[in-house]
């Protein structure tokens, strides 16, 4: 998924994105009779002037993403 935040600092983003990755660990999903916790990863990338296409700034946010993953899950990173 892709979320773009029009005037919001990176700080914001980030703020903006932890409340979503608390919102989606703190739900039970029930499937049959086992109860499921997901959590998601979250790479924030932010607009500047050497990213030359759309391209290059999900890129950013792609790297960011792994960088999440690659540190334990779960968690927030720009």
């Amino acid at each position: 998924f892709v979320i773009i935040l029009p005037e919001t600092s990176i700080t914001g983003a980030m703020l903006t994105c932890e409340r979503i990755r608390m919102a989606v660990a703190n739900n039970e999903v029930h499937v049959n009779q086992h109860v499921l916790k997901i959590t998601i990863s979250i790479g924030i990338a932010e607009y500047s002037n050497d990213m030359t296409s759309p391209e290059a700034i999900l890129a950013a946010a792609d790297k960011k993403l792994y960088e999440a993953k690659d540190k334990g899950r779960n968690r927030v990173e720009s």
